[in-house]
């Protein structure tokens, strides 16, 4: 980037408004080695203020300017070598600013295949060509055209010499820079993109709703086209995309023709006709589908980064046993124990409808999964993988492939690590109440009410009323579980315990499980695997390096996978320090960091301001950066305290003033930073953690009885009724006939989502497993049965010789009317009677009411 010219370095500097000197040295350092983080942090006298994001950006449009010039170079000397570079062509070359308006510019120069147009012009027609091109007055083009007649020549007709001008003149045309990026505007307003959906997928339901789907590519939504993307990618869309051929006609037409009138006008539009027809369409066409893509990468990038920054500073459930449960396709419940310190502890099916086969049968043993119980942790597996890999780095070890592929060094197993077993099958009732569980992280399943309800009854029937849980949908868990990363964590875990695993350990730290994960396996956003891979990828890498530079790291509980994206680290100084760290214990001062070997000055000093260490000096639990120790005693000085008491007391830095702390080796840029740095902004942790929490919690059974009144929340509304969440395993049902008239509008209830009633439990009806709720006390209080048969339905003996009439002993059977038309009959004779014209009807009604004689 130092090789540009001057006249670029300085645009861009103008551009964003940073001094050329400055932004030479920018380029400088980068180019020597300095990250975008380091350098927006540490160096902001060069970067005039910029934040890390803006640094990025400077940079990429650099090297985008540095490929633009190498490309110009290459053209310029190619046209060169073949003799075809001009003055005109050159300050056209040296104008364009992109690598397209490049493409456009030495497209009439590409070495192509001989066609239509080369032909002409080897027969001569060259002249002709021009003739309609210049489109002079007073010229007979059929004359002109009979010029090139000759009886025994390859042209023995003028309409064969006017079709060759107008192959030249078509692509003289297709040629012309201008023509192309005013034709391209025109596609891009004008162009209409359809949607089909095949017959195979006619019964997917998100494929269906893009049936006939139909708009203007200009118009048409980031979201929408990487559904359409998808559909297209698993054969199940076909896209069309139109061309606006008459509005590119009529466009090219006026460009082209200076008299509509004139004799050349009918000449003319051939030529543009051949033009569109020889590939200029589809050549505009492709390059409008390219431009289209790329607009919608970009912005379902910036709503990828966007969201996965959320995501990575979400509170952390650190300090929580959590237990993760996923449920399989055969409806298993696989959960798995997280403890607090982030070791997975224990996993076991918790729920399962299979019955044991063979010798396991009433041993309550499942032959079909198996789990650990009592294993090595897994984060004892990654240590020794950590120590496995720094010692083939160190060559201390002789180097070993490892089952699933990955770089390992061949070791004895250690003595402290049991061989799993298969788990025996435990209720969830009994593990919730034996476990150190502090939250429930629930996979929501294809049935996400019923397995809530179930979760529901586990904890009221463990008795941990106000456990918390959480029912979540979770993509990314299954997919990290299926990566080469978890089979080397989780090496003893099949897949479906993997994934609960990774559900706990994404709710305990979002931060540190996501950033072993890759950009594929993040499970963010709708359809982002449609987006360009190496834009995911960017995007992916530098939202996490900006988060983590902006918490910091802590250099003794990081994982190497962290500390690899702290500037100036790598994946292999990263695991080594995680080797130091195991090796010799904690690090007591981010100064003994320098002790892990390879690691050098230059990378130290890059990476020492955002690693965080608790120790004696306070500075090392901030952003400050050693090589400014001098600057931070001189703004502590300022607030009238020291060190350490302006660390306790942030406040004392709204009184420090940075342009009388500014001199000549220092910007004011530099001591604004400086500031920041010990601000605590820039020590900022995520917010606390806070359990979900109920409208209503959940209830025992003693307050669930019959005739209770309790307090319960509107979870859903119908014509019908109303559900009410009480607190017990399912929400209980509330009729519009139990409903107080004061909460009935038009005999609809009156309640909105989330509202609180005071209802009574009423008595449970055989078969129904809703609970039946009422605002009525009498209606929930259970009817005595009645100690005689109501008169008139009590069973009378039979007597012999008695016919059975309509006295006592029928009355207890439904009285039915047996006379007259039925329902039934009188609404067949309504539909046939309203077929009827009105003369029929009359002529009917005469019939009905005629005296008969």
């Amino acid at each position: 980037m130092t090789g540009l010219p001057v006249e670029t370095l300085l645009k861009v500097s103008e551009e964003v408004e940073i001094p050329l000197k400055s932004l030479l040295e920018l380029v400088q350092q980068a180019e020597n080695g300095a990250t975008a983080g380091f350098l927006a942090r540490y160096r902001p006298d060069l970067c005039a203020g910029i934040d890390e994001e803006a640094v990025h950006n400077l940079l990429d449009r650099l090297a985008e300017l540095r490929d633009i010039e190498d490309r110009r170079i290459s053209m310029i000397a190619t046209l060169s070598q073949r003799g075809l570079m001009s003055d005109a062509l050159r300050r056209q070359l040296q104008g364009a600013t992109s690598r397209r308006d490049l493409g456009d510019i030495y497209m009439p120069y590409r070495e192509r295949k001989a066609g239509a147009a080369e032909e002409a012009i080897s027969k001569g027609l060259d002249p002709l060509a021009r003739v309609l091109w210049m489109q002079q007055e007073g010229v007979d083009i059929d004359a002109e055209a009979a010029k090139h007649v000759a009886p025994d020549g390859e042209l023995s007709d003028p309409a064969q010499a006017l079709d060759g001008a107008y192959e030249i003149a078509a692509q003289w045309l297709s040629d012309k820079p201008e023509i192309v990026r005013a034709l391209r505007k025109v596609y891009l307003k004008e162009s209409e993109v359809s949607v089909r959906t095949r017959p195979s997928a006619a019964k997917v339901p998100r494929v269906r709703a893009l049936d006939g789907f139909r708009a203007k590519a200009a118009t048409l939504d980031w979201r929408r086209q990487l559904q359409i993307r998808r559909g297209v990618r698993s054969g199940m869309l076909d896209v069309d995309f139109r061309s606006p051929t008459a509005a590119a006609l009529e466009f090219l037409e006026r460009r082209l023709i200076q008299d509509p009138d004139s004799a050349y006008a009918q000449h003319l539009r051939k030529v543009v006709t051949v033009a569109m027809g020889n590939g200029l369409s589809e050549r505009i066409k492709n390059s409008v589908q390219a431009i289209l893509n790329e607009q919608a990468d970009e912005r379902a990038v910036d709503a990828y980064r966007t969201e996965l920054r959320r995501v990575l500073l979400s509170p952390p459930a650190s300090g929580l046993g959590i237990l993760g449960i996923e449920i399989t396709r055969s409806g298993e419940w696989h959960a798995a124990l997280v403890g607090a310190d982030g070791r997975l502890e224990e996993c076991a099916v918790v729920r399962s409808d299979r019955k044991p086969r063979g010798k396991s049968a009433g041993k309550g043993k499942i032959p079909e999964s198996s789990a650990v119980r009592g294993g090595r942790p897994d984060a004892e597996a990654a240590q020794e993988d950590t120590r496995q890999d720094a010692a083939k780095e160190t060559g201390d070890a002789p180097a070993a492939a490892t089952a699933n592929g990955e770089r390992g060094v061949s070791e004895p197993k250690p003595k402290s690590a049991r061989v799993p077993r298969r788990p025996t099958r435990v209720e969830l009732a009994e593990f919730l109440s034996s476990r150190a569980v502090d939250l429930v992280v629930c996979a929501g399943g294809s049935r996400p009410h019923t397995s809530e309800e179930f979760l529901r009854s586990q904890i009221r029937k463990a008795g941990r009323l106000d456990l918390p849980w959480r029912v979540v949908r979770d993509p990314g868990a299954r997919m990290f579980a299926r990566t080469r990363v978890a089979r080397r964590i989780y090496r003893r875990l099949p897949t479906t315990f993997a994934i609960a695993a990774t559900m706990a350990r994404r709710t305990q730290d979002p931060l540190a499980e996501l950033t072993r994960s890759d950009f594929r396996s993040t499970g963010i956003g709708a359809n982002y695997l449609e987006v360009n891979s190496d834009l995911l990828r960017k995007a992916h890498r530098r939202t996490l390096e900006s988060v983590l530079h902006e918490l910091g790291v802590d250099v003794n509980s990081a994982s190497a996978a962290m500390l690899a994206l702290v500037p100036g680290l790598n994946d292999r100084l990263a695991r080594r320090i995680v080797a130091h760290r195991a090796k010799h214990g904690p690090f007591a001062a981010r100064s003994e960091v320098q002790n892990v070997e390879g690691l050098t000055p230059r990378a130290f000093a890059q990476a020492v301001g955002f690693l965080r260490v608790q120790g004696d000096d306070p500075l090392d639990s901030t952003a400050g950066h050693p090589e400014y120790r001098e600057l931070y005693d001189s703004i502590a000085e300022a607030a009238g305290c020291d060190l350490e008491t302006l660390l306790r007391e942030p406040e004392r830095l709204e009184d420090v003033d940075a342009e009388q702390l500014a001199g000549p080796d220092r910007s004011v840029h530099l001591v604004r930073s400086a500031i920041k740095d010990l601000s605590p902004e820039r020590r900022k942790s995520r917010a606390e953690f806070e359990p979900p929490k109920r409208a209503v919690p959940l209830r025992t059974d003693e307050e669930l009885q019959p005739g209770n009144k309790v307090t319960g929340v509107i979870s859903n509304t119908a014509d019908f009724g109303a559900f009410v969440d009480i607190g017990a395993d399912n929400d209980g049902f509330l009729h519009v006939s139990q409903i107080d008239r004061q909460f009935l509008s038009d005999s609809r209830p009156n309640f909105r989502q989330g509202d609180t009633v005071e209802v009574f439990i009423r008595p449970p009806l055989e078969g129904n497993r809703r609970i039946g709720l009422t605002m009525r006390p009498r209606a929930a209080t259970p009817r005595a049965a009645a100690s005689r048969p109501r008169p008139g339905f009590g069973e009378r003996p039979f007597r012999p010789g008695r016919k059975p009439g309509r006295g006592r002993r029928d009355r207890g059977k439904p009285y039915r009317q047996v006379f007259g038309p039925s329902k039934k009959g009188h609404r067949r004779k309504g539909r046939r009677e309203g077929r009827l014209t009105l003369s029929e009807k009359l002529d009917l009604l005469s019939d009905r009411y005629r005296t008969r004689v």
